[in-house]
């Protein structure tokens, strides 16, 4: 299971005003909440065919008006394991924040290909509806 830590995004996550950073166990572990609901923050890093990489990439483009419509035209995304297309998601538990990153593989490593995009409220779960599977 990844770390929120060990993500590209962890430096924009922390930095936006809507999430809470609680520390425990003396200081020595974190944990992240969105604050506006109080859900804690969960790390997933699936991956996904190049055609659905092109479909998310034109998604994490699509300016927040349209987003909805744009969702509501593509359906559900399909995930497959073991693919050259990753999408790092940072989702709160009741899915009202999510934080979305696109990497391609090549040179032997991850490439970002798009930049952190964080969507909340009901565009946020649209979103979450349409690339998580639970």
């Amino acid at each position: 299971m990844a770390s929120l830590k060990n993500l590209t995004m962890f430096a924009d996550i922390v930095k936006n005003e809507h999430i809470d950073i609680r520390k425990s166990f003396f200081g020595l572990r974190e944990k992240y909440y969105f604050n506006q609901t109080g859900s804690e923050l969960e790390v997933k890093q699936i991956e996904f065919t190049t055609e659905a990489g092109k479909q998310l990439e034109v998604l994490l483009k699509t300016p927040i008006n349209k987003l909805a419509d744009t969702l509501a035209d593509c359906g559900k995304i399909q995930q497959r394991p073991m693919s050259n297309v990753r999408l790092d998601i940072c989702v709160s538990k009741d899915r009202q924040f999510l934080a979305l990153q696109l990497f391609n593989y090549y040179d032997l490593m991850f490439h970002p290909v798009t930049g952190v995009r964080v969507l909340e409220g009901k565009n946020a779960q649209l979103m979450a509806n349409a690339v998580l599977t639970n």
